[in-house]
């Protein structure tokens, strides 16, 4: 097989995630041998680092269409549902409107016959805009549904009383996760046997637990033929 030669992009990675790392073209396909995460941070930190999957978001309304959208509204049992046909463990959001009031919120998967209960490692803060991650254990219970994808709601049971509007959310894949990572300590995951291949639009994203324009991702890759 005819491939292109090992490449090298090394970013800043300032947000918590959220941020694209590397990105396949609309027409392309990208192997990557190597993943690095880099605390930058003074203290320890929790680092992660996975990729995008293809994902369908709705609310009560409907399915979302086009952002910016309102995510959950001011009706106590509003709700943002993440579907995708793969397993997830991260939802990352850009909230460009804040929530106001005492909100409350469940978060739940579907786990073939109703919705339960998932176990958070990392809840987020709506009440100031910017990025926002939501990070979670994947269930052993965990089914697809009726659609045959694999369901997380976040509902409001009790209502903000401003709405939380977001311009874009993704949802994530966790391929490694590691905590108490040391200052300047680092996440490796390589893909010595069995390249991680990105598939066209997919991107790669990290998870820092505390932000800084310190912390900073590289991978190494090629382009698919």
């Amino acid at each position: 097989m005819n491939r292109q030669q090992l490449q090298v992009v090394r970013v800043v990675y300032p947000n918590q995630g959220f941020d694209s790392a590397l990105t396949a073209a609309q027409n392309q396909q990208l192997l990557v041998h190597s993943i690095i995460a880099v605390n930058g941070t003074a203290a320890a930190n929790d680092l992660g680092v996975g990729h995008s999957v293809i994902g369908a978001f709705s609310t009560q309304d409907g399915l979302i269409s086009s952002f910016p959208a309102t995510l959950i509204g001011t009706t106590n049992g509003d709700y943002l549902q993440v579907d995708s046909e793969d397993k997830f463990e991260s939802i990352m959001f850009n909230v460009t409107q804040a929530v106001t009031g005492s909100p409350v919120y469940t978060y739940e998967y579907w786990n073939g016959v109703a919705y339960a209960a998932l176990t958070m490692i990392s809840i987020p803060d709506l009440t100031t805009t910017g990025i926002k991650i939501l990070l979670f254990s994947v269930p052993s219970d965990w089914s697809v549904d009726s659609n045959s994808a694999y369901s997380i709601r976040i509902t409001a049971t009790t209502a903000p009383t401003l709405a939380l509007i977001s311009s874009s959310v993704k949802a994530v894949k966790i391929l490694s996760y590691r905590e108490e990572v040391k200052p300047k300590g680092e996440l490796l995951v390589r893909f010595d046997e069995r390249q991680l291949l990105l598939q066209a639009s997919a991107e790669l994203i990290g998870f820092f637990a505390f932000a800084s324009s310190s912390n900073t991702m590289e991978a190494s890759y090629q382009i698919s033929p």
